[in-house]
């Protein structure tokens, strides 16, 4: 492309002096053509960064889905072990309270055998 302007612009030069209104219309043709090109090349290069954002976009996207699946994941897994803790703190609270409740009872039990005992005592003291 740019041979072919050169050899516009050397046959431009070639011309005679009384061509130069012929010679004033090649240098804006070439002038035009080179500014057609340049305008070109400039949209070529702007479909290709359009392009290329495009492709970016596309693969943040794809991982913004893969991260999101990730989260959901995460959380579920999250629910499900806050589920089975709780499951664990009722079954210990229940445990405990079921031995308190022995506790006290063989308290309970102890304290009335010692009373039993002392009454026993007395009884026979007292004959």
């Amino acid at each position: 492309q740019l041979q072919r302007q050169l050899a516009q612009l050397e046959s431009s030069k070639r011309m005679e002096t009384g061509g130069s209104l012929e010679q004033e219309m090649d240098s804006l043709r070439l002038v035009l053509n080179m500014k057609k090109e340049e305008n070109e090349q400039n949209q070529r290069t702007e479909q290709m960064t359009t392009v290329m954002k495009n492709e970016q976009l596309v693969q943040v996207l794809d991982e913004y889905d893969s991260v999101q699946q990730q989260l959901e994941i995460e959380v579920s897994a999250h629910l499900a072990s806050q589920e089975e803790l709780e499951r664990s703190q009722m079954a210990k609270e229940n445990f405990l309270m079921e031995n308190e409740k022995r506790w006290k009872d063989l308290a309970n039990e102890k304290e009335s055998g010692m009373i039993l005992d002392v009454v026993h005592k007395e009884k026979a003291l007292a004959y």
